[in-house]
């Protein structure tokens, strides 16, 4: 995971000088300041965390090339959006999680840390579903563990056809959909049961 790994360098390249100017003027040794220099260098490195500098000066063939460049976890599959993906993949053998990429004409993007919104979050005897936005396009994701083994799932409005593209894990217990045009009218129909998730 190199995106993780060069913003602790950064940090490192940052921070060690400083903690040897800080020694030599024998600061460290006060009672607060060891605190507060651990608390900066985890702040500073949240910090850069949290926006992509790389999406500057380069783009990624591949979602896959994104996500092992950003993530651990054995990659799963993608589901492509009209300006972003989404990759799915295992934290491990029975764990689920997902993360957005931007993309253009020249390839993929990394997504920030605050780049997307949960828009809803819906639990009940049918299961667990997210429906999240990527925040500045107008791209919307399902995601969606269910407690049957179904893969008889839909996403319907009564106004009008809802444009969208579902898959679903081998086990057909957890699935994920892209929205084109999404709105609150929109609800999942389960086996032939209505399930609302609109906002």
């Amino acid at each position: 995971m190199l995106f993780i790994l060069i913003r602790l360098v950064i940090s490192a390249v940052i921070f060690v000088p400083l903690i040897i100017i800080l020694n030599k003027k024998k600061i460290l040794k006060k009672k607060y300041a060891a605190p507060i220099i651990i608390a900066a260098f985890v702040l500073f490195t949240s910090a850069i965390s949290s926006f992509p500098v790389e999406n500057a000066f380069i783009r990624f063939d591949t979602p896959e090339q994104a996500f092992s460049y950003v993530e651990t976890g054995k990659f799963d599959y993608v589901v492509e959006g009209e300006s972003s993906s989404m990759v799915v993949y295992k934290k491990d053998s029975n764990t689920y999680s997902q993360i957005f990429l931007l993309k253009d004409e020249k390839g993929y993007m990394l997504n920030s840390f605050y780049g997307y919104t949960n828009v809803c979050m819906m639990h009940n005897n049918n299961g667990i579903l997210n429906v999240y936005k990527v925040n500045s396009i107008e791209d919307y994701y399902v995601t969606g563990f269910l407690f049957s083994d179904t893969n008889n799932i839909e996403l319907k409005s009564d106004t009008r056809d809802v444009e969208y593209d579902i898959h679903y894990n081998e086990n057909n217990n957890f699935f994920t959909a892209y929205i084109k045009e999404y709105a609150d009218d929109i609800y999942l129909v389960c086996d032939g049961e209505k399930i609302e998730i609109g906002g």
